[in-house]
C-alpha cells in the first residue's frame, strides 16, 4: 500500500514538472515569441535542468501542443454558438466582431508573438490555423441569414472575415489608437455597407 501511494506522488510531481515546463515555455512564448526562445530559456524560467525539458518534451511539437492546450484552457476561443439566436444581420454581424474584439482585447498580443513566428516555425501554424478555422466558423454562423443569396453572403464573408482577422484588430486598437468600441463600429459598416 505505501508503495502505490509514493507512485502517486512521484506521479504528480512529475505533472507539475511538466506543467511548470510548459507554463514557462507559454509565457516565453507569448511575450518574446517561440522563435527568439531558447529551451535553455524555458529551463532557466520552470528552474529545471536543459535535460529535464528534454525529458518531458523530446520534440518542440510536443511542447507547442502542450502550451495550445493551456492557452486555450487560459483563454478558449469565441464559438459559433455565441451568435445564434437574432435574424438581424447588424446585430449579428456586431456581435461575432465584438467576440473577437473583447478575445483580442484580453489575448491579442500574445497570440500575435506566435502568429508572427508561425512562418519561421511551422509546429505552430496548427494552433495558428485552429484559430483561423473559429474565425470562419463564427463569421458563417453570423451570416447564415443571407446564406441563400451567394453574391452577397461571398462579398460579406470577405469582408467579415477582414475585420476578424487579428492583423486588422491590432491595426486598428494598437496602431490607429482606435477604442475596441470604435473599431467594432467601424467594421461593423464597413462589413454592411460593403455588400
Amino acid at each position: 500500500m505505501p508503495r502505490s501511494y509514493n507512485l502517486g506522488r512521484r506521479t504528480a510531481s512529475v505533472e507539475e514538472t511538466r506543467r511548470r515546463i510548459a507554463k514557462a515555455a507559454l509565457n516565453l512564448h507569448t511575450t518574446k515569441g517561440p522563435a527568439q526562445t531558447s529551451m535553455q530559456d524555458i529551463a532557466r524560467l520552470a528552474d529545471v535542468s536543459l535535460v529535464t525539458v528534454y525529458r518531458h518534451f523530446p520534440t518542440p511539437d510536443q511542447l507547442f501542443q502542450s502550451c495550445r492546450r493551456m492557452f486555450l484552457e487560459e483563454h478558449p476561443l469565441p464559438t459559433p454558438e455565441s451568435i445564434s439566436g437574432g435574424s438581424d444581420l447588424r446585430d449579428r454581424v456586431q456581435r461575432a466582431i465584438t467576440l473577437f474584439y473583447s478575445y483580442y482585447d484580453e489575448a491579442g498580443e500574445q497570440l500575435w508573438c506566435i502568429q508572427r513566428d508561425a512562418d519561421l516555425i511551422p509546429e505552430l501554424l496548427p494552433g495558428v490555423e485552429l484559430r483561423r478555422g473559429r474565425v470562419k466558423a463564427v463569421a458563417e454562423a453570423a451570416l447564415a441569414p443571407v446564406h441563400a443569396r451567394p453574391r452577397m453572403y461571398k462579398r460579406m464573408l470577405t469582408l467579415l472575415l477582414l475585420a476578424l482577422d487579428l492583423g486588422t484588430w491590432r491595426h486598428l486598437v494598437k496602431f490607429q489608437g482606435l477604442t475596441t468600441q470604435e473599431a467594432t463600429s467601424l467594421m461593423t459598416e464597413a462589413v454592411l455597407c460593403g455588400a
